[in-house]
């Protein structure tokens, strides 16, 4: 028996855009996502780039206290441990490929 895939829908939450179509438009016009640092004060960092998702309202995609376990870059401790953040990625992981299986 073979195993099978149904792919239900599809979004992208990048500094390109939010959503597939505002995303797959910036590669088109060969846009770059990665701009200077905005969000924090990085001038005492060797790495003053990044990219940055501006314009992210996560309750518009989940529910609002699932939203709330998000956080933010300004929130996050100035040397986050390595856990944490493995942590984080795998709870967004799992929620996102529940019933994928």
């Amino acid at each position: 028996m073979k195993k099978r895939v149904v792919i239900t829908g599809m979004g992208v939450v990048s500094s390109l855009g939010i959503g597939v179509e505002k995303f797959w438009d910036s590669i088109k016009e060969g846009k770059v996502g990665i701009t200077a640092v905005t969000r924090f004060d990085a001038s005492n960092m060797s790495t003053k780039v990044a990219a940055e998702v501006n314009d992210f309202d996560p309750a518009q995609f989940i529910d609002k206290k699932e939203a709330k376990k998000i956080i933010k870059i300004e929130e996050k401790p100035k040397k986050p441990k390595k856990p944490r953040i493995e942590k984080d990625l795998l709870y967004w992981l799992r929620k996102i490929t529940k019933g994928l299986e």
